[in-house]
């Protein structure tokens, strides 16, 4: 109904507004939808709309303001905390004031055992709040006594080892115990029971009648009773005599050493007198004994005169020269060395310098004409020899810190995404001295390298294939096939390539910075080695 009565006002506004108007209109006002009450801190509004003119008028009321209410409990309080009452407002419920409910104090109750006293050990009582239950005071119980009964032996002492008796407290049941002494041996006479002898103790021994235990005491041993000493052998040259006394009360014989006598030698007697190189020998002999002892006569040093030349040497043979002795004509010969060539410092190339190989060059001899002197050359300084060049990557070390000891690059790839890449062949010095391109098709690599300048020589060209860091070792000549699909077993593909390199630092050949802008043409070549280091992270 009401979406009706809209309608027709709507349509007589319009037709009104469309009319030109010839006399002044008398308003008939109706309320509309567009109206609001008023609360307690916000004023109300009503919207009317003319029936005849489409005119509208706005009715406003003020807000009325809040109605306070009777004062209520908000938080009731406790033995220690104040609570809280507080006034709402009977139209809104909103808070209009709140004041504090003083806090209740605590409520004591009786004294309680909290620990019962018990044998040596006090006891504690408390008072405790009946309403909240908090403990308000303590108070120590004074500890029992023991209650004792009579001492009773329960291991009576020996000889050896003491006894002790106990007693409990019929309260708390603890049983004391002392300790009764050991009552000590009673021992009976000594008497023999092994005699000694001139070389092994004997013993006494004593009976203790109470615990049959045996007590010893060591006799020590007689020593030997020794007659008077008597020669046996005579002592001869270099073979010694001997002596002997026998035991009175054991019958025992003890044997002495009578020293050697020594040798009686007269003068030596030259048997064969010696010569130069050649030892003689003489001889002498004991008076006592008659034994001989012979001495070696040292063997004359040769009296040899200057040396003489019997061949001269030259720039490369050996040449000779010899002495006599002159005692027994001994003739002595010695090698002379060659003289060497001497160098006339003119150098003279022999082969040509190319980046493959140094060149060469010789000087000659000024006596005989031959090479005197020979070494290599390069035809620049701009040559380079026997150089490392590597496929440029991270560094083994950023990949993974147990490779910090390799020294040589890897180059990481994903071998599940399909493609061709190119990187840098970098030589010692930072120069480009070429390109790898690697090919990844359906879980397989393919490497092949181009040089950028002919010139430059490749040797020992080798690249190896690692499936994750742990599985990476030092780079040797041995080397997967070059131009050939090699399969890739695990997630990632780790390749090493390197190569011994000569080359000339200039033509094609460029300086390389890992600053340079990479294949892709947006990134530059130390961007891609982290996006290697961060893909090996990934795996």
């Amino acid at each position: 109904m009401k979406q009706l009565r809209r309608i027709v006002m709507l349509t007589l506004a319009l037709l009104l507004a469309v009319s030109p108007a010839l006399t002044a209109c008398v308003h008939n006002w109706v309320s509309t939808d567009t109206k609001m009450a008023a609360t307690c801190t916000d004023g109300g509004y009503e919207v009317f709309l003319c029936t005849l003119c489409g005119a509208t008028k706005t009715h406003t009321e003020a807000a009325l303001g809040h109605d306070p209410g009777a004062w209520k409990v908000k938080t009731q309080p406790s033995c220690t905390a104040n609570g809280i009452s507080h006034q709402p407002c009977n139209r809104c419920g909103i808070e209009l004031d709140s004041k504090p409910i003083p806090a209740l104090g605590h409520d004591p109750g009786p004294w309680q055992v909290k620990f019962a006293a018990a044998c040596d050990v006090a006891g504690v009582s408390h008072q405790v709040c009946k309403r909240c239950g908090t403990e308000l005071a303590t108070a120590v119980i004074p500890a029992l006594s023991h209650n004792w009964g009579a001492w009773a032996h329960v291991l009576i002492p020996t000889c050896t080892y003491p006894g002790y008796n106990e007693r409990s407290c019929s309260l708390c049941g603890r049983v004391e115990r002392v300790s009764v002494a050991a009552t000590g041996h009673a021992w009976g006479a000594w008497g023999v029971g092994l005699a000694a002898t001139c070389t092994h103790s004997g013993y006494e021994q004593r009976l203790c009648p109470v615990c049959n235990s045996v007590e010893y005491k060591t006799l020590n041993a007689l020593g030997h009773d020794w007659g008077g000493w008597s020669n046996t052998k005579a002592p001869a040259c270099e073979v010694p005599g001997t002596n002997e006394r026998t035991c009175n009360r054991c019958g025992i014989k003890e044997i002495q050493v009578v020293p050697a006598l020594k040798h009686n030698w007269g003068p030596y007697i030259t048997l064969k007198p010696a010569s130069c190189g050649v030892t003689g020998l003489s001889e002498r002999e004991c008076s006592i004994c008659h034994a001989k002892q012979q001495m070696k006569l040292k063997a004359f040093t040769h009296a040899f005169g200057p040396w003489s030349t019997t061949l001269a040497p030259t720039c490369t043979t050996k040449g000779s020269e010899s002495r006599t002795c002159a005692l027994c004509g001994t003739v002595q010969t010695r090698a002379v060395k060659a003289t060497g060539h001497k160098s006339d410092g003119i150098w003279q190339a022999t082969r040509v310098a190319t980046t493959r190989r140094k060149g060469e060059q010789v000087t000659h001899c000024t006596v005989c004409g031959q090479v005197a002197r020979t070494s290599t050359y390069v035809q620049s300084s701009a040559f380079r020899y026997d150089t490392v060049a590597q496929a440029y990557g991270p560094m083994a070390g950023q990949i993974s810190p147990a490779l910090a000891g390799l020294t040589q690059r890897l180059i990481v790839l994903d071998p599940s995404v399909d493609g061709t890449y190119r990187f840098p062949l970098v030589a010692e010095e930072a120069y480009q001295v070429g390109w790898v391109t690697i090919t990844v098709a359906g879980g397989t690599l393919t490497v092949r390298v181009d040089k950028l300048s002919e010139p430059t020589w490749l040797k020992n060209l080798a690249w190896q294939l690692y499936s994750g860091p742990d599985s990476v070792s030092v780079l040797t000549s041995a080397s997967q096939p070059f131009g050939q699909p090699v399969a890739v077993s695990g997630p990632l593909a780790i390749i090493a390539l390197r190569a011994d390199c000569n080359y000339y630092r200039g033509n094609e050949n460029k300086p390389f910075s890992d600053g340079l802008v990479a294949q892709d043409g947006i990134h530059n070549w130390a961007q891609v080695a982290e996006q290697m280091i961060e893909l090996v992270a990934e795996k």
